[in-house]
């Protein structure tokens, strides 16, 4: 499960590299593969934080999701 925050800086990875993609495509060059690469394995990284250590595998998580999920509504 991809909480929104999580999905949000998805979104914005995607669009932002799309937009960069154009605008290099427009240049003349192929640029944008380093933004692309860059932010990705950082987002990847925070994926792998997210899913394994910890994260949505952990013993408690359940828990704590419901937990904040109440707290976040009040």
């Amino acid at each position: 499960m991809v909480c929104g925050g999580d999905l949000y800086v998805l979104v914005v990875y995607i669009l932002v590299n799309v937009l960069l993609i154009i605008l290099s495509q427009a240049n003349g060059s192929g640029w944008s593969i380093w933004p692309l690469l860059g932010w990705g394995i950082g987002l990847a990284a925070h994926g792998l934080t997210i899913f394994i250590s910890g994260g949505l595998l952990g013993a408690d998580w359940e828990e704590r999701e419901i937990r904040h999920r109440l707290e976040r509504g009040k």
